[in-house]
């Protein structure tokens, strides 16, 4: 069964709002995936921002300059195929990434023969030291060269990685221990990140999105600290898995400001309606978002391997900047106590800081001349911050209601039930082996799930009288034409 929270309809995104090549490459991967409009130009909008946050920052007033890095979360089931869409925004990451994957041993080889030789000489002059104590002649001289040699000591070759889909804090951290470090936490199975332990990490997060400054302690090596790095999020995760972590009483998501960085799409589905239409052999935009990308790869490495790596600030124009403080102060009186806004006074606050992040980006990724933001490429990012403004208000104004944990559970339940008829083509099942492998194994949470299913005829009580003495062994049969369906939907659509 599928379970949807109750809204009301999302606006359409705004792709015409988007610069050319942007708004081109959006529409020619929706052409071609037929997946949700507002998920193809998250997904977009993501990529421009791994591709640009580590060659430019934004100043939104004089002396007021961040990053132009953006947090998405969209929020999709299985099969809205975002796998195949990130795939399109991002193939010239993972190529990179693949190079580099394939140049590791060599760099390690290379780094492995300078640590022998330098430990070589460390040793020379250890034994040098230890000669002339015992002889009684002075060490300075050789002392100095020890502390020269450990200056000099090899470091471990930093391998150089865009796209992370799954990772703990702490390798995160190790991760970005270079200053300008740029990465992009791209997953369409959040849950990873949230069993990693990462999503729930929301101090280092917000940190991240703030570009502040993170010390690492370490007690078993070098401790170290993360300073001046970029990072980009573009999340997919499913309903049930958002409502627990960002909408329950007991999250830390919103009262942190966790959720407030974050642009939430939450997408109408459009599998069933996904029909093969006119196929095309090619898609130019698309290229030529991939190519844009690639050059501009091409200018952070090339600057970062010539020592000259800098961020450029690019700034308003005067009727940009007085157009940005205008919503500003528009934003701000509306989230005042009984205000219209003062229900997501924790996004808005939020709001001008992001729009300023997607005209920065706007601005560089089509190759505009010079570092001035002009007032026509505000208007469109307005207009894009202020789609995911509609949104967070939709989903969180009022509070979006929490699904009773029965209902979760019994999602979940349906789901596990999916992959197991999958596994095993099972008709029927017993309770003890649901009790024992299933993801609800909570005796208490698992009865009220199965009631659930079998009110909607999903599953059906199948127990065989008991024999004279002995306790029932209880067995539920299974919806097998439903199931049949579930699995080849599964099979078909893939993960998100």
């Amino acid at each position: 069964m599928t379970y949807e929270i109750t809204l009301g309809q999302p606006a359409p995104f705004p792709i015409s709002a988007m610069p050319e090549l942007i708004r081109e490459a959006t529409i020619d991967a929706c052409y071609q995936s037929k997946a949700p409009e507002a998920l193809v130009a998250s997904c977009a909008l993501a990529a421009v921002s791994l591709a640009c946050q580590n060659l430019i920052d934004v100043e939104r007033l004089p002396g007021l300059v961040g990053p132009c890095s953006l947090f998405v979360t969209i929020i999709a089931n299985s099969g809205e195929r975002k796998s195949a869409v990130d795939s399109l925004f991002t193939k010239p990451f993972r190529d990179y990434d693949d190079e580099q994957e394939k140049l590791k041993k060599e760099k390690l080889a290379r780094h492995m023969a300078a640590l022998d030789a330098w430990e070589i000489q460390r040793k020379a002059i250890h034994s040098a030291i230890t000669k002339a104590t015992k002889n009684g002649r002075p060490t300075e001289g050789v002392t100095h060269q020890l502390e020269e040699l450990y200056s000099k000591a090899p470091e471990e070759p930093y391998i150089r990685q865009y796209i992370v889909t799954d990772c703990t804090p702490a390798e995160l951290k190790f991760k970005l221990r270079h200053p300008f470090s740029s990465i992009g936490i791209f997953s369409d199975e959040a849950k990873i990140l949230f069993d990693s332990g990462l999503m729930r990490n929301l101090a280092l997060l917000n940190k991240l999105w703030d570009a502040g400054t993170v010390p690492v302690g370490r007690r078993t090596s070098e401790s170290f600290r993360i300073a001046n790095v970029r990072v980009t999020t573009s999340l997919c995760i499913q309903l049930d898995l958002f409502i627990k972590h960002f909408c329950n009483d007991n999250s830390e998501a919103r009262p942190s400001g966790n959720l407030a960085r974050n642009m939430v799409a939450y997408p109408i589905s459009t599998i069933g309606e996904r029909f093969i239409i006119n196929p095309r052999s090619s898609y130019p935009y698309l290229s030529q978002f991939q190519a844009r990308i690639t050059e501009i790869l091409r200018i952070e490495h090339s600057a970062i391997e010539a020592g000259t790596h800098t961020r450029r600030v690019l700034k308003f124009s005067w009727d940009a900047q007085q157009r940005w403080i205008d919503g500003f102060n528009l934003t701000e009186r509306q989230i005042a106590p009984g205000a219209p806004l003062s229900t997501i006074s924790d996004f808005v606050s939020k709001l001008g800081d992001n729009i300023a992040r997607i005209a920065a980006l706007f601005h560089y990724f089509e190759g505009n001349d010079g570092d001035e933001i002009s007032l026509d490429t505000l208007l469109g990012a307005i207009e894009v911050g202020s789609w995911y403004l509609k949104e967070f208000e939709r989903i969180f104004s009022p509070a979006m209601p929490l699904m009773p944990q029965d209902q979760l559970d019994a999602i979940k339940l349906e789901n596990w039930l999916v992959k197991k008829f999958i596994k095993d083509r099972c008709s029927w099942i017993d309770k003890s082996h649901m009790e024992r492998y299933a993801t609800i194994r909570v005796v208490d949470r698992l009865e009220p799930a199965i009631s659930i299913l079998m009110r909607q005829g999903l599953m059906t009580n199948i127990t065989d009288p008991p024999q004279p003495g002995r306790k029932p062994k209880i067995r539920f049969g299974l919806n097998v034409p439903y199931f049949e369906q579930a699995a080849a939907r599964l099979q078909i659509n893939g993960p998100a």
